[in-house]
């Protein structure tokens, strides 16, 4: 496993394999293996798409309607796929068939939704553009994506003139028992005075003129004080058991707020209904006729840290509150620490558990979890205790999401949102269940917010002058000679902050935004001859003020979210304090180096184990990060004499060297080209250079920097 000629004294590496811990809650054996690639499926279409619906069809294979804006022009397609996620070779072109839609102004035209009828028959409701405005369309279609001519008189096609002058919509439908089709949609005045309106047809695509009143169908509501958004109106739809119509609509009232009403059998407005006004993203009605409302809410943690996590309400069938669920009616929770959590889709499963489709958008952060955007699937017990949280995938855009439930349990999201930055098309998830993971989150290090990777930075001691992100982001923060530079993730999730200790004091001082300074905390923790060690020690994504005292070979560490602290005796005079989350279990452990035998001593936080092993020389530096990206710190250490770095990676306990460096080097181990995987770096004092490389892919790029007499803040020393 090592070279022979290695200089490094081990004692019984093997001891490694077996004492650290694979990393914890971060499995994605949820996935469906059996369903596309790791249970994800996606189809390019050449723009950037939305998938309006998808059908599971009686032979176990899945329709999808999706459309596309490509050159300019919207294109409206149906894909089949085979149950296991693969293309339908029978169907269209590779499983494709796009439809032709007899739009009057191509680039003006919008489908908004789909729905299939009991004979398999897929209705689809959006808005042409014809002398100035729009105009409401539906059209059906067979499953071969053929015009159906049994509708809409033949030419499968309806263009109700509900207005000569004003902009209509449609937004949603659905289809009644009875066949009939119900669809909502929006009217926007030329004075932009929105309304809602509901219109109904009969099976063969006639209107169904017993609606509304004056024999036309439909019925528009003016008096509600409800806007309609931009894409038109009711944008959930569903009917009670009773036969009655709840309206989800979005609307400009407020700050993307919305409301909820109740219409009669005959499009009247239903006053017996309380109205829900909230701002709701996803809406769904139960068996039992009651009313899900998924929303987001923003929510400030301690030190300035703000971010939206998610709320489900529930209300009775009349529109009250269903004290029954949650705390009055409401359960909150987010999927991910400290990022931002949006739900989507609602659903109900057969036992009356209740499962949510969410967008999370995950903030840059060092765990193995590729990507920005995620979609995430949580459950809840039927009064609202929440009993799974998983981020299912990375999709790489923000995205809204829907979901069902299958015959056989499964679960399959369907991508409703724009997908262009990973697939321009199509995509479609399937999981076979949802546990309840805990996510813990840190961000990249040294990363300032300039560019989401580690930014070059350094203290100019000429001038008490930071530089940030190898541009000029010049700040003076009062930094005096004898501070001790201690950057590190305290907010949570944004990045890490500017910190330094002052040991002349015991003082900590954190800058909570750089360029311009908002505020600098001050934080009393330590005392003189300490060493600074921050990092997250109790895992609740913030790292905490901590110091190594030599003296005593205790850890003092200050939680700052909740004032706490924790003492804990771990290490003598000499060691070197190298936390590090090691375990994988999203919380750093207290670590020492211990230069005079060249021995690790880790003090895990998964289990309180600890782990001994001898890897390094005195006069080594250590350089622990995650080179291999599994979410565990790798034991590492650079060699100043002959400028190579060793490490044991973590993911398969294999040996690693490579020759980065000469003397005089500073090392500054990074992640700076944002593939979750610690740069061998190297900082040259002589020339100012940053000397980075990812030995993976054998790249490698420089940055001058800095000149001689600065210190870099990620150095290691």
């Amino acid at each position: 496993m090592f070279f022979r000629s290695s200089p490094f004294r081990f004692i019984s590496i093997f001891l490694l394999a077996l004492t650290i811990l694979s990393f914890v809650g971060k499995t994605f054996a949820q996935l469906d293996p059996t369903f596309g690639t790791n249970g994800v499926v996606s189809t390019a279409l050449g723009g950037a798409g939305t998938t309006l619906a998808d059908f599971v069809l009686p032979d176990g294979k899945i329709l999808v309607v999706a459309v596309a804006k490509i050159s300019n022009q919207q294109k409206t397609f149906f894909f089949r796929y085979n149950s296991d996620g693969t293309p339908d070779s029978s169907y269209g072109t590779n499983g494709k068939v796009q439809l032709s839609i007899p739009f009057i102004t191509p680039n003006s035209a919008q489908i908004s939704r789909a729905v299939r009828q009991s004979d398999g028959k897929i209705v689809i409701a959006g808005y042409d553009y014809s002398l100035g405005v729009q105009k409401p369309l539906m059209a059906r279609f067979n499953e071969d994506g053929t015009v159906d001519t049994t509708f809409a008189g033949g030419s499968g096609i309806s263009r109700p003139n509900i207005s000569q002058s004003d902009d209509v919509r449609f937004s949603s439908l659905i289809i009644q028992p009875d066949g009939k089709i119900l669809l909502t949609g929006g009217l926007e005045l030329s004075s932009n005075t929105q309304y809602l309106f509901l219109m109904r047809y009969q099976l063969n695509g006639s209107v169904d003129t017993s609606f509304g009143s004056g024999g036309g169908g439909f019925i528009i509501h003016n008096s509600l004080g409800i806007e309609p958004y931009d894409e038109g109106g009711g944008e959930y739809l569903f009917l009670q058991s009773n036969g009655k119509i709840i309206v989800g609509v979005v609307s400009t009232i407020g700050s993307g707020s919305s409301e909820i009403r109740r219409f009669n059998t005959d499009g009247t407005a239903d006053n017996s209904f309380t109205a829900v006004n909230l701002d709701s993203r996803t809406l769904f009605v139960q068996p039992d006729d009651k009313i899900l409302v998924g929303s987001q809410f923003s929510k400030t943690e301690a030190v300035a840290q703000t971010h939206t996590d998610s709320r489900i309400s529930r209300y009775n069938a009349d529109g009250a509150v269903d004290t029954g669920f949650g705390t009055n009616g409401q359960v909150s929770f987010d999927v991910a620490s400290y990022s931002d959590d949006s739900p989507r889709g609602l659903q109900v499963m057969p036992d009356g558990q209740i499962l949510v489709a969410l967008n999370v958008e995950i903030q840059p952060n060092r765990s193995i979890y590729r990507g920005r955007y995620w979609v995430a699937l949580a459950r809840l017990s039927p009064n609202g205790a929440v009993n799974g949280k998983f981020l299912v995938a990375s999709m790489g855009d923000n995205l809204t999401s829907y979901i069902k439930v299958l015959p056989d349990g499964k679960i399959l999201t369907a991508l409703r949102g724009s997908l262009s930055s990973t697939f321009g098309g199509v995509g479609l998830v399937r999981v076979t269940g949802v546990p309840l993971q805990n996510y813990l989150f840190h961000s990249i290090p040294f990363y300032f917010g300039n560019y989401p990777g580690t930014n070059p930075s350094f203290y100019r001691p000429s001038t008490n002058s930071f530089f940030f992100g190898a541009v000029n982001n010049v700040i003076n923060t009062g930094f005096a000679p004898g501070d001790i530079l201690a950057p590190a993730d305290f907010i949570g999730g944004l990045g890490y902050n500017l910190a330094y200790f002052r040991p002349s004091n015991g003082t900590w001082y954190i800058v909570e935004g750089l360029a311009p300074i908002q505020n600098i905390r001050t934080v009393r923790w330590g005392a003189d001859g300490d060493i600074p060690a921050p990092a997250d020690y109790n895992g609740d994504g913030k790292a905490d003020p901590a110091v190594f005292r030599p003296s005593d070979g205790n850890w003092y560490i200050y939680h700052i979210a909740d004032g706490s602290y924790s003492i804990v005796h771990w290490g003598t005079n000499g060691d070197k304090p190298v936390p590090g989350d090691y375990d994988g279990d999203g919380i750093y452990d207290r670590a020492v180096f211990r230069p005079s035998t060249g021995e690790w001593w880790i003090l895990r936080s998964s289990d309180y184990g600890y782990t001994r092993v001898t890897f390094g020389l005195e006069g080594d530096i250590p350089v622990q990060e995650d080179y291999d990206g599994d979410g565990k710190f790798d034991i590492a250490v650079y060699r100043p004499s002959n400028g190579i770095w060793y490490r044991i990676n973590s993911s398969d306990i294999s040996f690693f060297a490579y020759q980065w460096g000469i003397p005089g080097d500073i090392p500054v181990p990074g992640n700076y080209d944002t593939d979750q995987k610690a740069n061998v770096a190297v900082w040259r004092p002589s020339n100012g250079t940053w000397y980075i490389v990812n030995p993976d892919y054998n790249s490698m790029f420089t940055i001058a920097w800095g000149m001689n007499g600065d210190r870099p803040l990620p150095g290691k020393y």
